[in-house]
């Protein structure tokens, strides 16, 4: 007998158009292989004016994405801890702003999912010092306030996975928050900003630094002026 073909017969993954601020969203809603229900909206980017065909072939393709997504999902106790996190990213996407969804897919494609992914830890098998362990290396290259932000999306997608009865509870009370790294102000001479300047004239940086350099403003605060 295929099983595997019975599982995939009770996922089933229905949707609909919705009409906000004069845009369609796709709203689409499922039940799992473990017979657990989902949901999420996401935006066509269209207008409803005129693009009513358009949206239908967008969420029949969504339908039939999401369907494979579920149909190719790993059980919850052979999953790796680094296809969670993956997985978890495409589950907060609708719902969080696009800028803080582009920190948070940095901080696990390019930090989390690999070290985890290297060493084959499944997300049941996950303890606090794996955690820890991951946190130490980290430290060796980076600031402890770009490791608390590693700390704060795991935490939250442990949490989405208790939610969830993918795992019985989180181990994040157990894990060793790193220390935040003590900040010691460096101001630059008069005859040192001039040097700065001109090192910069003509470099595609040279406002920043301007700006930085005048006005005292963070890099954040530099490269979000509209």
């Amino acid at each position: 007998m295929n099983t595997g073909h019975l599982q995939n017969n009770q996922i089933s993954v229905s949707g609909h158009l919705q009409e906000r601020n004069g845009y369609f969203h796709m709203a689409l809603s499922w039940t799992d292989k473990n017979g657990k229900r989902g949901r999420k909206s996401v935006s066509t980017g269209l207008p409803v004016k005129g693009n009513k065909k358009r949206a239908d072939e967008m969420l029949r393709a969504a339908r039939k994405e999401q369907k494979e997504l579920l149909t190719n999902m790993p059980e919850a106790g052979e999953l790796l801890f680094a296809d969670f996190m993956e997985q978890w990213l495409d589950v907060i996407k609708p719902d969080i702003k696009l800028t803080t969804f582009g920190g948070y897919q940095m901080n696990v494609q390019k930090a989390i999912a690999p070290y985890f992914r290297e060493r084959g830890i499944l997300l049941r098998e996950l303890t606090a010092d794996d955690i820890n362990d991951f946190y130490d290396e980290q430290l060796e290259r980076i600031k402890a306030t770009s490791v608390h932000k590693y700390h704060a999306n795991i935490s939250k997608a442990l949490k989405y996975a208790v939610k969830k009865g993918m795992i019985p509870y989180s181990i994040m009370n157990k894990v060793d928050r790193p220390k935040p790294d003590r900040f010691v102000g460096k101001f630059l001479k008069q005859s040192e900003a001039v040097e700065l300047f001109e090192a910069v004239k003509g470099h595609r940086l040279e406002l920043g630094v301007m700006l930085g350099a005048l006005y005292g403003l963070r890099r954040s605060e530099i490269v979000g002026l509209r």
